[in-house]
């Protein structure tokens, strides 16, 4: 196997950071699958607190269900999309966005704050760059069809981490054959970013400057994805909360996610995207979370966990 130790990453650390698709992340709580005292509590404060009408109007808005997201979460986010709006209250808000739709992809975003960063928590990509992908690789050596690892990005956010595991499949010498590679988004504004793969000089910041020259062209404050990878992946809006029950992946990445969404919709979403995973294939979640126990994965490294060996 290839010697990748030379990809290393300077300043990324392994805290857990906001959100991605279909995400409120204001507050950065660790989500576990708990019983008793804990749970009742967070039923309570589920209870105590209810989202703002306009809230849930402009989710409802783009498909989305409010009633999937911690009310709390949602909440804390009103602030932030009135100052994003200019508006004092949630009613001017909805009066706005009906006198200017166009203005509606702006006050999702606020509401659904996206992070991502190239490598981030740097663990995961050692385990993915040294165990996952090496055995993805050698499991499509063997299949009839001899297709290629299809991996998708589910809250892809600005793109940075499915990028990440295509520069490691490059490295691999693995990117011109790998399968599909699909970044979900339910934000246009961060899936038109992605598309572009231009990012400025502090995202690219904690990569070594041989990792950034390899794999960026650019200067000073402007750095894009070189087009012999970039033009590999694909870039679409989708909700997270109802993947496509046609496709199939071998690496699923949905990670800082579930934390935000109530106990059954983050059960329901683990499961749609655990029937999604092939056989033998890999889930990357956030650092606080968990899937769910009833879910036949396989811990294999921290927030990396696999489906069913192939035998």
């Amino acid at each position: 196997m290839q010697d990748l130790s030379h990809i290393c990453f300077l300043g990324v650390d392994g805290g857990v950071d906001g959100a991605a698709i279909d995400t409120a992340a204001p507050g950065r709580r660790r989500a576990r699958w708990t019983s008793g005292a804990a749970l009742v509590s967070r039923r309570r404060e589920q209870a105590e607190v209810e989202a703002d009408p306009f809230l849930i109007w402009l989710l409802e808005r783009f498909d989305l269900e409010a009633a999937a997201y911690r009310a709390p979460a949602l909440q804390r986010r009103l602030a932030a999309c009135l100052r994003q709006l200019r508006v004092p209250s949630g009613a001017d808000a909805r009066a706005l966005l009906v006198r200017r739709p166009d203005l509606a992809p702006k006050a999702l975003g606020a509401v659904l704050i996206g992070m991502s960063g190239f490598f981030r928590d740097r663990p995961v990509f050692d385990a993915l760059r040294d165990l996952a992908l090496p055995a993805l690789l050698d499991d499509c050596a063997d299949r009839a069809d001899r297709s290629g690892i299809g991996v998708c990005s589910v809250g892809a956010s600005d793109g940075q981490e499915l990028y990440s595991v295509a520069f490691l499949l490059h490295e691999l010498g693995a990117l011109s054959d790998a399968g599909r590679l699909v970044g979900i988004d339910r934000r246009s504004e961060a899936v038109e970013r992605a598309r572009r793969g231009i990012y400025e000089a502090r995202e690219v910041a904690p990569l070594e400057p041989a990792v950034r020259d390899r794999f960026f062209v650019g200067k000073e404050n402007r750095f894009r994805v070189r087009d012999e990878i970039a033009r590999r992946l694909e870039w679409r809006i989708g909700n997270a909360l109802h993947p496509r029950r046609d496709e199939s992946w071998d690496l699923i990445l949905f990670r800082n996610v579930s934390i935000y969404l109530t106990d059954a919709a983050a059960t329901a979403a683990w499961t749609a995207l655990h029937a999604q995973l092939n056989p033998g294939g890999f889930l990357v979640t956030g650092k606080a979370e968990i899937p769910p126990p009833h879910l036949a994965l396989q811990k294999i490294a921290p927030s990396l966990y696999r489906k069913g060996i192939r035998p």
